[in-house]
């Protein structure tokens, strides 16, 4: 039986496939391919009040997307897949799991995130929610298990770059580099 990857406790293991939610977008496909499905974390959602983002969006899950997405995209986080007027399939319902390989750890996300300082003055004295037995950002809900964590027990939210420490509560800056 495949292993759900929303379900994990602990790293997915490379190499290994999961039920990973995905999208289909033609917004990475190569010329003439029409569709691709794309591996995502979290729900769709705009980050309008805190950081001005406008525009509905999926964060892509760069554990599990095709060698050619990640170098297009740089392999750094926070690239979005963009819904653009329902290009997306599942836009209204969500995500579709499909079988996904396992490719590599989730990438470092950057050190110079523009709206970091804002994200963490806005959730200050937020800790991070526990739904159905998982740990959530509490920004947008983005899943926390099964992602890599620092020496300290930290772990970096993938969709905007916020850290959460092992007793649930912010950590302000980045990993080595004070804020």
């Amino acid at each position: 039986m495949i292993q759900r990857v929303v379900d994990l406790k602990t790293e997915p293991v490379i190499g290994q496939r999961y039920l990973v939610p995905c999208v289909s977008t033609s917004f990475c496909a190569e010329p003439g391919k029409g569709m691709v499905w794309i591996p995502v974390i979290g729900s769709r959602h705009e980050d309008r009040e805190i950081i001005g983002f406008k525009e509905f969006h999926w964060h892509y899950d760069f554990r599990f997307v095709s060698d050619r997405v990640f170098r297009a995209s740089g392999g750094t986080p926070p690239i979005s897949s963009i819904d653009l007027k329902g290009v997306l399939v599942g836009a209204e319902t969500g995500s579709v799991e499909k079988v996904r390989m396992c490719r590599r750890k989730m990438p470092a996300y950057p050190l110079d995130a523009h709206f970091r300082v804002a994200l963490e003055t806005a959730f200050a004295d937020a800790e991070v929610v526990v739904a159905e037995g998982c740990r959530l950002c509490p920004h947008q809900g983005l899943p926390l298990d099964g992602l890599p964590l620092e020496s300290a027990g930290v772990v970096t939210c993938p969709g905007h770059g916020l850290r959460w420490g092992k007793d649930g509560r912010l950590v302000r800056g980045v990993a080595g580099v004070l804020p």
